[in-house]
């Protein structure tokens, strides 16, 4: 599983996910197009396991920036940061994930169900009913949305000299 994972997210990040097939991904890693199947049910399990495997690190590199920070407002920031830069830092990561549409054929959406961006979100909305005066949901949904353009500007149009990160976040 860890090898398919690591072949698919480097041909992903070469070629875009539509344009890899099993075999394509059966071929990097050795192993016949049947064989793959022992391990994934298609290649939307491959792509779920890597988005997981990339917001484990993300969500737990925000945590740890957060957890030196005793007052809401300042660990909300901390972790916003390196959100953000984690992203930019990464953007074929963030193409990866941000750039690729979630739609199962027939299944829940990852970022709708998954425990791991649910429990984030839980997180980030529990610190800001600490310090948001309105309603902490529509806190959440901005402070996401403006999270997930700076890294998009960043990203996509590096050459209009954004502001950094930290000055943005």
């Amino acid at each position: 599983r860890e090898r398919i994972a690591a072949a698919a997210r480097r041909l992903f990040a070469e070629n875009g996910v539509q344009a890899v097939s099993i075999r394509n991904l059966a071929s990097e890693t050795g192993m016949s197009p049947m064989s793959f199947y022992r391990y994934f049910a298609d290649r939307r399990a491959v792509l779920i396991q890597i988005w997981h495997d990339i917001f484990d690190s993300v969500f737990t590199m925000c945590h740890q920036a957060a957890q030196h920070w005793v007052e809401p407002e300042a660990a909300l920031r901390a972790y916003c940061q390196v959100f953000v830069r984690y992203w930019i830092e990464r953007p074929d990561d963030y193409m990866m994930v941000f750039c690729e549409r979630d739609l199962p054929s027939g299944g829940e959406t990852f970022f709708a169900n998954s425990k791991i961006v649910q429990s984030e979100l839980i997180w980030m909305q529990s610190q800001l009913e600490l310090v948001c005066i309105g309603d902490p949901r529509a806190e959440l949904q901005q402070l996401v949305s403006s999270m997930i353009g700076i890294c998009h500007v960043h990203v996509t149009m590096p050459e209009l000299g954004w502001p950094t990160p930290e000055v943005m976040a």
